[in-house]
């Protein structure tokens, strides 16, 4: 593991080639002619009040028009609906019931896959100390032999 590191060295930026203005390249640009748009004629009758001069859009805006707090008002409840029918009750109890079954079942599988990789790094750790084990009985086996030939 190396405790320093090497610095980088940093290379100057050569600076741009000088271009005259009339080296530059000219861009062509052409724009298409607009389309012709037809005229739209308005039925008979048929008009648009324009706005007051006052309605311009440049002209200032008066001053904001004062708001009025009011509290708001408290909602009066029924007392029937406070009560749920029995058979809508049933229905949310039916429900309740089978989510609290899909969370049990979800939470089971959950512990079983918990329990499967567990056993797997288990397994693994095992695999990993033999590999190990059997590589230094390797280098002591080739140890011993070169050294009883030379």
């Amino acid at each position: 593991m190396r405790l320093f590191k090497r610095k980088e060295q940093v290379l100057p930026i050569p600076p741009p080639p000088a271009l005259e203005l009339d080296e530059l390249p000219k861009a062509e640009h052409v724009i298409p002619p607009a389309p012709e748009i037809p005229p739209i004629s308005v039925e008979d009758g048929f008009s648009v009040p324009l706005p007051a001069d006052n309605m311009s859009p440049m002209a200032p805006v008066s001053a904001p028009l004062p708001v009025e707090d009011v509290a708001p008002e408290p909602v009066k409840e029924d007392p029937a609906e406070k009560y749920v029918e029995k058979n809508d009750y049933e229905v949310v109890l039916g429900d309740l019931s089978a989510m609290e079954s899909t969370l049990r079942r979800s939470q089971n599988i959950m512990d079983d896959l918990v329990t499967l990789k567990s056993d797997a790094d288990h397994s693994l750790e095992e695999w990993r100390a033999t590999l190990e084990d059997v590589e230094r009985k390797l280098l002591y086996v080739d140890k011993v032999l070169f050294e009883s030939n030379e």
